[in-house]
């Protein structure tokens, strides 16, 4: 182990003081579906998100295949060696004539889940899919809707998105080049336009306006809103023990505390405790201030806790 990493590890209460929570937001609301309240956790047992399941072929690509589909048949042989004729395919659907197999998922020896084949019964529809798509529910504001919330907020007429077209590249023309031209255009017409002044309105640079303001649309992650108010109630006793551990410290342990969260070397700490720098640097005198800085912080952090 280095030096300094033994060093950061006795500082363990120097590093909470400095990372402390200096202040903290008000509570939106006390409810968490969490595991330790018995009543939650028994509703939310055996809950899970629904989602769209994909079925392919779908019913009605059946019902088109059977009805303009052609027919083609095979010969399928039982256990004791005699014959029968079975469909084989109906347009595009394949069926098993019982010795085809697919991929599965069975139980192994130990009982664990595996890859294997397994042998497609007569007459089984071969190729079939079955899977998951998106989380079934509610997919938001369209863009017409979400851009008329935006325009009505702002006080603006909506507008209709149009994308840009092809960007057409040709010479760049400094400050000086562009006001010379335009000085020279209206000097070169003798009746100008009326000016027309258009409406306020918003940027429109993509479909939705909710793209140009971060900060008013929620996290699609979990992320959004206000932290629980476990971690919050947990803060605010951790910044309580903190402020009631100041109070019990001396000056000088104050200031090297300070000192430590800012400070370039030993010595910027060695000059908080009254120390010149060549006694904190080649002496100790820094190191050693710390340390006992850190343990009387500790000291005072178990007796606020008490």
């Amino acid at each position: 182990m280095t030096r300094h990493a033994s060093l950061a590890e006795q500082l363990s209460a120097l590093k909470a003081y400095v990372f402390r929570a200096e202040q903290t937001v008000d509570v939106d609301t006390n409810w968490s579906p969490i595991a330790s309240c018995p009543a939650q956790a028994e509703d939310l047992a055996g809950m899970h998100a629904e989602r769209r399941v994909s079925i392919r072929p779908t019913w009605q690509e059946i019902v088109r295949q059977v009805e303009t589909g052609d027919v083609e048949y095979g010969w399928h042989t039982d256990d004791h060696g005699k014959k029968h004729k079975v469909v084989v395919r109906i347009g595009k659907l394949k069926f098993s004539d019982g010795t085809q197999t697919e991929r599965c998922m069975m139980a192994g020896i130990d009982g664990d889940p595996v890859t294997g084949l397994i042998r497609m019964p007569v007459g089984a529809m071969l190729g079939t899919k079955e899977e998951q798509e998106r989380t079934l529910g509610g997919n938001g504001a369209s863009s017409g809707e979400s851009n008329a919330w935006f325009s009505n907020v702002f006080g603006v007429e909506p507008r209709a998105y149009v994308a840009g077209g092809k960007k057409r590249r040709g010479r760049i023309y400094s400050r000086d080049e562009a006001a010379s031209m335009l000085a020279d255009a209206i000097a070169n017409t003798p009746i100008m336009p009326p000016v027309t002044r258009c409406p306020d309105g918003m940027a429109m640079g993509t479909q939705r306006i909710a793209d140009n303001f971060i900060g008013m649309k929620k996290s699609p992650k979990g992320n959004g809103g206000s932290i629980a108010w476990q971690d919050l109630s947990d803060k605010i006793a951790e910044r309580e023990t903190f402020i009631e551990a100041e109070r019990l410290m001396t000056s000088k342990d104050k200031a090297i505390l300070a000192a430590a969260s800012s400070a370039r070397n030993m010595s910027d700490i060695g000059a908080a405790a009254g120390l010149s720098r060549s006694y904190s640097i080649k002496k100790g005198g820094g190191r050693r201030a710390l340390l006992a800085a850190n343990d009387n912080l500790m000291a005072a952090i178990k007796k606020a806790s008490a």
